[in-house]
């Protein structure tokens, strides 16, 4: 997305979320969903900031396919990964054949980067290194095809991938022979201290995996259950190299989604509050203190930008988390007794109040984006109060023009309907459009939801009512809806596989004029395998654009599946693959008639694939794609 074009979301034109709004978004990377500049300074699960989170790499963001230039899509080689922790800390390989790929689609709809277990790695020089670390990875293997593949390997400076011991302060990999997760720390003395080898990885599943030197002892976890373990002297040996996806010579074979480095060791409440937050975002379960429960299917999929506060016991204690908009802390009320948490999370709706009108009377709209709580103790029930708590909303960039009129929504029954929400005004402007709400122990209770709204009484009628898309058998059906419109040229139909890059599928004309509700509708026949991600652009007659909000769709894969875009084509065309597992397919190009004008072999890969199809000069008219292999399948091709 050229994000230097001006860009509105909808024709609200209220102060508070009107077009006002395109100022935030020319700040921001749009990456699936909005992260602000100056909050991502702060760290995973709202853990930490920039002086303790020293590395945090997620595939979602700040992926590029050069020197921080142009981000990359689906199969693009990965030169860069940048550095989310504030730090600056990007892992890069400028050597083709060394860099990995990246995927879109891989868990949970979110992005991985794949290491090919022969060269692939990246990496990062000058880290400040300290004697206390707490190192996550997230990741899944293909397969073991050496001693030893390394997730990440930390040495001190000029020997990254070294394949001496010593020079292996930090160090996370896999035994091939056991499929046991272990790794290293090397003590300022040169004396290498090995983790002991207990938890063995499945291929082709996605594991949390911490590494944790808290000054005694080298604790491993796998899910968040304690795995191998080694004592140390409290010293680690220098490092400010820090490599990803190879330790040693060694590379991993598979995918990595996320690396997080702390400069301390992470205390058991905080470290439970992180798991949380990968365990949501990437959809696994933890085998204990699975305690954000708001993220599974029957709640409502509320996976992202999950934080939390909670307490084990007085010196495991996390009080004060921030994520995304929205910061969670206590007062200095008490209520938060051991063993306590609470977690939140939201559901990825935008940051405007386009077509949502179910709010309280006197309220006139609320944001799109949701937030659901759990409050939860260790023992897994839901009958806890961590109470007094302050609920910190940074509205910067959303051009908050009368303060007075913000309401935080919440809503007691959990449905999501806030038309019955109680809603509560602003307890203290802080400054800086950031807004306090200072909440009892029974505001913000478990499963409870909550959103921001404005109760000024002069806004103009929204003009999107609805837009949806859902899988259809075959086809995915989108169909939108107006309130009203005014000037309105046309609407674009745009899909993503990613969330980030999108691309047009058909346009349909707009009513120009409208004091009436409209309905719209029309179909993708040839729609993505897996997730995918669909949005409205909608252009007026003087040329101006807005975007609807995002919905994402997901389709299995019963077989292999073939597309071609665009349609019409001239001179090129690229075939989409979608498949359970890797193939072969013959494609031929024939006219009307059965002359064939072109074959070819096509090898693809799991998952989805796009492959660039040069064609021969042909005359305008329509002709036949046929893909026969494990089964056969036919695609008009229009060339004009």
């Amino acid at each position: 997305m050229d994000v230097s074009q001006p860009l509105a979301w909808g024709k609200l034109k209220h102060p508070f979320f009107g077009p006002p709004f395109l100022l935030l978004v020319r700040l921001c990377l749009f990456l699936g969903f909005f992260h602000l500049q100056h909050q991502a300074q702060t760290g995973p699960g709202g853990v930490g900031a920039t002086a303790t989170n020293i590395i945090w790499l997620s595939a979602d963001s700040g992926v590029y396919t050069d020197a921080g230039v142009t981000l990359a899509a689906n199969n693009n080689l990965v030169e860069e990964w940048h550095d989310r922790s504030g730090n600056g800390n990007d892992v890069t390989e400028t050597t083709a054949s060394d860099q990995p790929t990246y995927l879109t689609n891989i868990v949970n709809g979110f992005p991985a980067l794949r290491f090919n277990g022969s060269l692939s790695r990246l990496l990062a020089t000058g880290v400040a290194s300290s004697n206390q670390v707490s190192l996550w990875v997230v990741a899944q293997y293909a397969s073991l095809p050496s001693p030893n593949p390394g997730l990440i390997h930390a040495a001190p400076a000029g020997s990254a991938f070294s394949t001496s011991g010593s020079n292996k302060t930090l160090g996370m990999w896999v035994n091939t022979t056991n499929s046991r997760v272990w790794g290293r720390g090397v003590q300022s003395n040169n004396s290498s201290r090995s983790i002991s080898q207990v938890t063995a990885l499945s291929a082709s599943t996605f594991f949390s995996i911490l590494n944790d030197y808290n000054g005694t002892t080298i604790q491993q976890y796998v899910n968040n259950t304690a795995a191998g373990s080694v004592t140390y002297d409290g010293t680690l040996a220098s490092w400010s190299d820090f490599g990803v996806g190879r330790q040693g010579s060694e590379s991993w074979n598979g995918d990595i989604s996320e690396v997080i480095v702390f400069n301390f060791s992470v205390n058991t409440a905080q470290r439970i509050i992180v798991e949380n937050y990968l365990a949501a975002k990437y959809n696994f379960t933890l085998t204990s203190n699975d305690l954000y429960t708001m993220d599974n299917g029957g709640n409502g999929d509320y996976d992202y930008e999950v934080a939390g506060i909670g307490r084990v016991d007085a010196s495991n204690i996390h009080n004060d988390s921030q994520a995304g908009i929205v910061r969670i802390s206590k007062s200095t009320f008490g209520g938060l007794g051991n063993n306590e948490f609470l977690i939140l999370g939201h559901n990825n709706g935008p940051l405007t109040s386009i077509g949502f009108t179910d709010v309280p009377t006197g309220v006139v709209s609320r944001l799109g984006r949701i937030w659901r709580v759990s409050e939860r103790n260790t023992a897994g029930t839901s009958s806890v109060n961590v109470g007094r708590t302050f609920l910190d909303f940074d509205l910067s960039g959303l051009n908050v023009t009368a303060a007075a009129d913000v309401r935080l929504l919440i809503d007691g029954d959990g449905d999501g309907d806030f038309s019955d929400a109680t809603a509560f005004s602003i307890t203290t402007d802080l400054g800086g459009d950031v807004y306090r709400f200072n909440l009892t122990g029974g505001n913000l209770r478990n499963s409870r939801t909550f959103t921001v709204a404005t109760a000024s009484a002069t806004p103009l009628p929204i003009e999107l009512a609805s837009f949806e898309a859902a899988a259809k058998g075959d086809v995915v059906e989108i169909t939108w809806s107006t309130a009203s419109e005014t000037n309105n040229d046309f609407f674009t139909v745009q899909r993503s596989a990613d969330g980030q890059e999108f691309e047009d599928l058909l346009e349909i004309p707009g009513a120009g004029d409208s004091n009436e509700t409209l309905f719209y509708d029309t179909l993708d026949r040839q729609p993505l395998a897996g997730r995918s991600f669909y949005r409205l652009k909608q252009t007026d007659f003087d040329g101006t654009f807005s975007y609807s909000w995002i919905e994402s769709v997901f389709r299995s894969i019963s077989q292999e599946s073939f597309s071609v875009f665009p349609i019409p084509a001239t001179s090129y065309v690229e075939i989409r693959s979608q498949a359970q597992e890797a193939g072969i397919t013959n494609i031929s190009l024939c006219d009307a008639q059965g002359k064939e004008y072109l074959r070819t072999t096509l090898n693809y890969t799991s998952g989805t694939q796009v492959h660039p199809l040069i064609l021969p000069k042909l005359a305008r008219g329509v002709y036949f794609v046929k893909f026969q292999g494990s089964s056969s399948s036919v695609v008009p091709l229009i060339i004009e």
